[in-house]
């Protein structure tokens, strides 16, 4: 009995402690994550300045956003703010709840629930809402669809499924139904064009209007 009581011994003291393998298991993992944490952050930096407008050489083109993230190896960035201005300066601002680098084309930007804030040629805005959008950062063209809602400050709107609008040279066009209201009356038709910034607006196929009547008119 004493000969086994001192074998048992002697296997309990040359056994690893339980908790110094629990600090060399903690010890490793430390060591792979200080090497692990760094080489995310570079790479989270890298796509970063990948996005274009971040770092650009382009005084009329800048980008805010609220949180940059990686999904499927694609960069997303949360509360974007686009903001820029064509060839006479005259500004536009884009914002939306997400936007993600395409892969394919890094110029290229998916938009999610975004608005489009642009001056028009006369000093007013134009405020364009929809549910998603395509943006080309390189071409400043914006493609919408779902729901779109323009908005005018001199008291005039527009709405539309589609629509493409080209920021720089101020054209937004639609080959889709849209229905237009104003303070003289109402419109439909069946595409738009408006060229030069809402100097120049023509309505396409199946065009009715409907004049509302002037009230303290002379009579």
């Amino acid at each position: 009995m004493a000969e086994t009581d001192s074998e048992d011994m002697l296997k309990t003291a040359r056994a690893p402690l339980p908790a110094n393998a629990d600090l060399n298991r903690r010890s490793r993992r430390i060591r792979i994550l200080k090497v692990l944490l760094p080489l995310t952050a570079v790479a989270l930096l890298i796509g970063i300045i990948a996005w274009p407008g971040i770092i650009s050489t382009d005084a009329n083109f800048a980008l805010t956003y609220a949180n940059i993230s990686t999904v499927n190896d694609d960069l997303r960035m949360i509360s974007p703010r686009f903001t820029g201005s064509d060839a006479q300066n005259r500004r536009y601002i884009i914002t939306a709840d997400m936007a993600t680098q395409q892969e394919s084309d890094r110029e290229l930007v998916t938009l999610d629930i975004l608005q489009a804030d642009i001056a028009m040629a006369d000093g007013s805005w134009l405020a364009v809402s929809a549910a998603t959008g395509e943006f080309h950062t390189g071409r400043q063209t914006l493609l919408l669809e779902g729901r779109i809602d323009a908005y005018s400050d001199l008291g005039y709107e527009f709405h539309a499924k589609t629509a493409a609008i080209d920021l720089n040279e101020g054209s937004l066009t639609s080959d889709m139904p849209v229905q237009g209201q104003g303070p003289l009356g109402q419109l439909s038709a069946n595409g738009i064009r408006v060229s030069e910034r809402g100097q120049n607006m023509l309505f396409i196929g199946g065009v009715k209007v409907t004049i509302f009547p002037q009230t303290g008119a002379a009579s």
